[in-house]
């Protein structure tokens, strides 16, 4: 097999190939055998010029689009500040639920901003200074795909919730009666517990802004 085309397979087998991998990829191996063949016709046997391409192009992390130069735990942890900071804000959230007699979720949620808690002080006793590429363009999928899970676990558990309490009145054409505030109360609360964790999503929305605000600048280094 072409060591060069075996080289550039490994560079590139982590990842995703779309199109725009793809074509980088061809172009890589197009300027790598360039480079191989321009050393040899300096004088360097094959095998000479096979190492030497490889020890001048050791990495694609730095051409692949989004990547950036990141304090990678000092994103960590700042990813960690903010989802227990919207984890504090759904315990709080969830104190109505308690007083309407749902202490699983009320206790569900306390867990949550515990492990958060927990999660975020570990990652504090990590290595701030280390460093390593994070791509932009794949935490904005994160977010998109976050918001589009949470969407749909909402609709199924409102869909599920409306079937469950009015589903034989739908469907014999029967009115539905709430009789008075207390009732529409305990209603109420089955689709507040869903729509709380609509902070999920909200936080890892922050997390691209958060990525760039632990780029690491080469120039002040």
């Amino acid at each position: 097999m072409d060591e060069i085309r075996k080289y550039t397979d490994e560079l590139f087998a982590k990842q995703r190939q779309t199109a725009k991998i793809r074509d980088l990829k061809d172009e890589v191996y197009s300027n790598l055998l360039a480079k191989k063949q321009d050393l040899i016709d300096q004088g360097f046997s094959e095998p000479e010029a096979i190492a030497k391409t490889k020890d001048g192009f050791s990495s694609i992390d730095r051409i692949i689009e989004g990547n950036q130069l990141t304090y990678s735990n000092r994103f960590k942890a700042d990813c960690l500040q903010t989802l227990l900071l919207y984890g504090v804000i759904l315990w709080m959230l969830s104190i109505p639920t308690m007083v309407m007699g749902m202490m699983p979720f009320f206790f569900l949620t306390f867990v949550i901003m515990a492990g958060l808690g927990i999660s975020y002080l570990r990652s504090k006793q990590s290595n701030q200074d280390e460093i390593a590429f994070l791509n932009g363009n794949r935490l904005k999928t994160v977010r998109r795909t976050a918001w589009l899970i949470w969407g749909t676990f909402f609709a199924v558990c409102a869909a599920t919730i409306t079937a469950v309490m009015y589903g034989s009145n739908l469907w014999f054409g029967r009115p539905i009666s709430i009789a008075g505030p207390y009732e529409f109360a305990s209603i109420a609360v089955w689709y507040y517990m869903p729509a709380t964790t609509m902070l999920l999503p909200i936080a890892i929305s922050s997390f691209p802004k958060i990525l760039a605000e632990n780029e690491r600048d080469d120039k002040n280094e």
